[in-house]
């Protein structure tokens, strides 16, 4: 048995704000720190997140080292770092955390090696990616687990990288539902955006980019207002400025301009929640779209593709409606029928949040996040006992 605290070193590429490293957060506040003891560490910057897991007690230490894989430096500094800080666990976060943390705790002995992946690895799904595939599969070896945030990650991993389910685990992610409150009022802030009280607001909140299909759903909220003339679209969130540039051609060409709203990165997403009537996710690719459950929880009612692991956040017709991805016309249709039948409409919503709050808290990551600890500690101890 262990005469100590296992010493558990997360290991992030930056800790600015981000799904995964909000997800970390979240897991800070509620993990069991007389059990544990835990530390931090970023490639390229504390960043607001860093800042706000030192706030609540844990060490965050940076490298300050680029995290791009070719970089090995990084991986020679991490090495370095771990040899005078030892500890039992090191779980990284992303693939270039994943490259350099696991190669860089291999080297310097580490007991026990962990990995996540999040919806990232959608990303490198292609051939221009096989460097990437490859190098995940080789470091997979000595890999004590993969928590995956999502069944349909961790499927796809094992298919493209043919690695036994046994290796994979999936956690599905969290959300911290304490930092959702209102703190405008709703009619104030619809003002403040230049929407009136009588405007139906469809929203989107994700980073605009070509794999979140804004696209499309302006496509779609066109046909949506030729049904309700008085439907207005917002979208929030980081903005690529190429493809903003190109979905504003296309608002122009559909004669939309004074019908959408973009609000650009927002830090408090409840005040936004509070003015949609509607919420609609049209994404290509997604892990585990945590806005959609933060939605659900505000009581809007959601339409979203069926990509990624939506169907693992959405119940078809029972907390949200799923339709086909890149179809503008199955997005309009779903969300003429919930902006019209208020019924089917409040039913979704009620068990949407009932949903939220029994599959989402994190108090449900946590307690399957030390199992695994255990049961890859115990393990461990079982092997070395034999030796």
């Amino acid at each position: 048995m262990l005469n100590h605290k296992p010493k558990i070193l997360f290991v992030h590429p930056s800790l600015d704000y981000g799904g995964a490293e909000d997800q970390r957060l979240t897991i800070l506040r509620h993990i069991n720190r007389e059990k544990y003891d835990i530390s931090i560490c970023s490639f390229e910057g504390v960043g607001d997140i860093g800042k706000q897991i030192e706030k609540i007690g844990f060490k965050v230490h940076c490298l300050n080292k680029p995290s791009n894989p070719y970089h090995i430096l990084t991986t020679f500094s991490l090495f370095r770092y771990l040899l005078k800080n030892r500890y039992d666990i090191v779980q990284t976060s992303l693939f270039n955390a994943n490259f350099h943390g696991r190669i860089a705790a291999k080297l310097a002995g580490i007991p026990h090696i962990i990995s996540e992946e999040h919806s990232e690895h959608y990303q490198y799904n292609t051939a221009r990616f096989l460097p990437y595939i490859w190098a995940d599969k080789m470091l997979s070896i000595f890999t004590d687990k993969i928590i995956c945030c999502s069944k349909s990650v961790m499927d796809s991993i094992s298919e493209l990288e043919r690695l036994p389910k046994n290796k994979l685990q999936a956690i599905l992610s969290v959300v911290n539902f304490n930092k959702l409150k209102i703190t405008i009022d709703r009619e104030e802030m619809r003002h403040r955006l230049g929407l009136s009280r009588s405007d139906i607001v469809v929203g989107n909140i994700a980073t605009i980019s070509p794999r979140k299909g804004q696209d499309v759903l302006i496509k779609a909220f066109k046909l949506i207002r030729e049904s309700l003339p008085g439907a207005k679209l917002i979208i929030a969130g980081r903005e690529d400025a190429q493809t903003k540039e190109g979905l504003l051609k296309l608002i122009k060409e559909f004669n939309l301009s004074k019908d959408i709203v973009f609000l650009g990165k927002q830090e408090n997403l409840a005040n936004i929640f509070n003015i949609m009537n509607i919420f609609i996710l049209s994404s290509f690719i997604e892990g585990i779209p945590l806005t959609v459950v933060e939605a659900m929880y505000m009581n809007i009612p959601v339409i979203a593709t069926d990509v990624g692991g939506l169907r693992e956040i959405i119940e078809d017709g029972k907390t949200g409606m799923i339709v086909s991805p890149n179809n503008p016309q199955s997005i309009a249709e779903a969300a003429i029928d919930l902006l019209s039948n208020n019924i089917k409409t409040t039913h979704i919503v009620q068990n949407a949040k009932e949903s939220a709050l029994n599959r989402f808290i994190p108090q449900r990551y946590v307690s399957e996040l030390e199992k695994c600890y255990d049961s890859i500690m115990s393990n461990g101890l079982s092997n070395n006992s034999h030796e």
